[in-house]
């Protein structure tokens, strides 16, 4: 009996975890990166638009959190990505910031 209800766990758990997956499309990102990202996360946020309302969402962080002491034109490049993405996702700046900063 405790193996079956173990069993039943793992595979609730499984069905739950791919069903976060399935519903992640594909990663927010720059559009100029032609690499896989280095440092992602996976997120849902609270918004009114539909497209991403109720949906983990994949966000590359690499594209816009700037390094420690940016440059003016790493300043410049992030203000692009984050631009360029609002446009891409048709996504707000407010829930970007929010997939961003996870608040």
């Amino acid at each position: 009996m405790h193996i079956f209800k173990l069993t039943a766990i793992s595979l609730i758990s499984l069905s739950l975890v791919n069903n976060v997956y399935a519903e992640v499309a594909e990663c927010i990102q720059a559009k100029t990166r032609t690499t896989s990202c280095p440092h992602y996360i996976i997120r849902s946020i609270n918004t009114d638009n539909p497209h991403y309302q109720g949906k983990a969402l994949c966000i590359c962080l690499t594209d816009f959190l700037p390094s420690n002491n940016p440059t003016e034109k790493e300043r410049s490049n992030l203000e692009k990505n984050l631009e360029q993405a609002q446009k891409d996702y048709q996504i707000s700046r407010e829930d970007l910031l929010a997939l961003i900063s996870g608040k």
